[in-house]
């Protein structure tokens, strides 16, 4: 195990997030996770993929949310760099068309897909973690879409943190901006989807598309 894997398993084994084997309020919110879904469905139904939309769970947690999008997806991947969650996971959630492995998303080997769904993960990471990620999946899929928790105002983007914290950059009056330095990568702005105020902040998510490899 490495070291970023045993940081994500205490968080949960210990309930860092709240209680164990918990993403956390902002993954259980129920007017928030209402607002991301349906958003996330019209935006499949726009581009032609609700019902058969192969994706990827990208640091999946306790897939509260996953569980609801998958309704809408021909499979979803589930991965999340702790084996903790994915055991709960595996028995909570798996059936056909949903399955899980525990995965370091800097390094796997990503499934071709329509979409990679990434909520409140770069937050909790390095900038240079989060550029290795970027560029681990950017031949593998057409969409990102990406929800950062990011100050009410303006803000100096991705000021650097240490990866497993359980705490973000909000702290630091800072957020993720993947569109921002230092960042390189192989996508382009898409569309907002959704813009949410709450948890002191404003939740955000923005649809990415691949102009590289897997958009042709």
């Amino acid at each position: 195990m490495n070291d970023l894997a045993s940081c994500f398993d205490h968080i949960y084994g210990n309930g860092l997030w709240g209680k164990e084997l918990f993403s956390g309020p902002g993954s259980w919110h129920a007017p928030l996770v209402a607002a991301y879904v349906d958003t996330t469905f019209s935006f499949l139904e726009s581009e032609g993929l609700s019902g058969k939309c192969k994706a990827i769970d990208l640091g999946c947690g306790d897939f509260n949310i996953g569980s609801r999008i998958a309704r809408k997806c021909e499979s979803i991947w589930g991965i999340d760099i702790s084996a903790k969650i994915i055991e709960y996971c595996r028995h909570a959630h798996e059936r056909n068309g949903i399955t899980f492995s525990c995965e370091d998303a800097r390094t796997f080997t990503p499934q071709p897909c329509d979409v990679i769904f990434i909520r409140q993960v770069f937050q909790h990471l390095s900038n240079e973690d989060i550029q290795l990620i970027l560029a681990n999946i950017s031949d593998s899929c057409r969409y990102i879409m990406v929800t950062e928790h990011l100050p009410w105002e303006r803000f100096t983007a991705n000021i650097n943190i240490e990866s497993g914290t359980p705490h973000t950059r909000m702290a630091l009056g800072s957020g993720v901006d993947i569109m921002q330095p230092p960042f390189e990568h192989s996508f382009t702005p898409f569309r907002e989807t959704l813009n949410y105020y709450g948890f002191n902040g404003n939740i955000l998510t923005n649809v990415y598309r691949n102009q590289g490899p897997a958009s042709s």
